[in-house]
């Protein structure tokens, strides 16, 4: 996986301009471990899809290394830090935001970085991103290479079933983040107020996490607590009495 990390990070670039965007709700919380360099989710695994006319949200974590090797160098190089100077191909739509919000990612650290949108409008479509990264270097030699990380994609869907965000109907709006590490939150529309049982269970069907909300007509909001939850793909129930609704959302700690 380092040498994956680096090689990426040392493939040619071009620099472009930086991206502006304001901050969600709440930045992202850097939480991956070391050492070496890490990217989760990876470009297999990649990002959750989006779904036009409901919200985005979804936190890519790194861990900088703080030293690395690189075929054709005869000595290890000695980060200082990597520098998030834009993400390109984002949908119209959709900003990002950094933490530190500096974008600068300190060696032999975790940060992280949220993608969101507060409605998706963009049409449905593959939308490929590349995020542009200096990496400093501060030793042996002070030097800088301007390099590019590809291979992530953002999928937007087509809605089916949420329609303008029905807020008065029961369904599911969307939750986030998107993989979540220690909590996502799950919004949800609802036609009345009336009690509503929230159920989770792993990719094998057992059930890992239940609880009780009281919701109001309009659109409501439920978090759940994923920190004990194992790296891994869940399912989530909503039960009004009358109707059951579903959706479904990973782990990546």
């Amino acid at each position: 996986m380092k040498k994956l990390f680096t090689t990426v990070l040392f493939a040619s670039a071009t620099v472009i301009g930086f991206a502006q965007a304001p901050p969600p709700p709440s930045p992202c919380v850097p939480n991956l471990p070391g050492p070496g360099g890490k990217i989760v989710p990876d470009t297999l695994v990649n990002l959750p899809h989006a779904t036009e006319n409901a919200a985005y949200n979804t936190v890519v974590q790194f861990f900088v290394p703080q030293d690395t090797t690189v075929a054709g160098i005869p000595f290890p190089l000695t980060f200082a830090d990597y520098t998030l100077d834009s993400v390109q191909g984002l949908p119209s739509d959709f900003m990002y935001l950094a933490n530190p919000v500096s974008g600068v990612f300190p060696a032999n650290a975790a940060s992280c970085l949220t993608l969101y949108s507060d409605l998706v409008t963009s049409t449905p479509n593959t939308y490929p991103l590349i995020m542009f990264v200096t990496a400093h270097v501060s030793a042996p030699i002070e030097t800088s290479q301007v390099v590019l990380i590809k291979g992530y994609d953002i999928v937007v869907d087509q809605a089916v079933g949420i329609i303008n965000r029905q807020v008065n109907t029961f369904g599911v709006l969307g939750n986030y983040p998107n993989p979540a590490a220690d909590a996502t939150t799950i919004e949800f529309g609802s036609d009345s107020r009336t009690e509503v049982s929230i159920n989770v269970y792993n990719s094998i069907g057992v059930l890992v996490y239940s609880s009780k909300v009281n919701a109001t007509s309009g659109s409501n909001f439920t978090k759940v607590n994923t920190s004990s939850f194992a790296n891994g793909n869940y399912i989530y129930t909503l039960n009004n009495g009358t109707k059951v609704i579903n959706g479904k959302f990973s782990v990546a700690k």
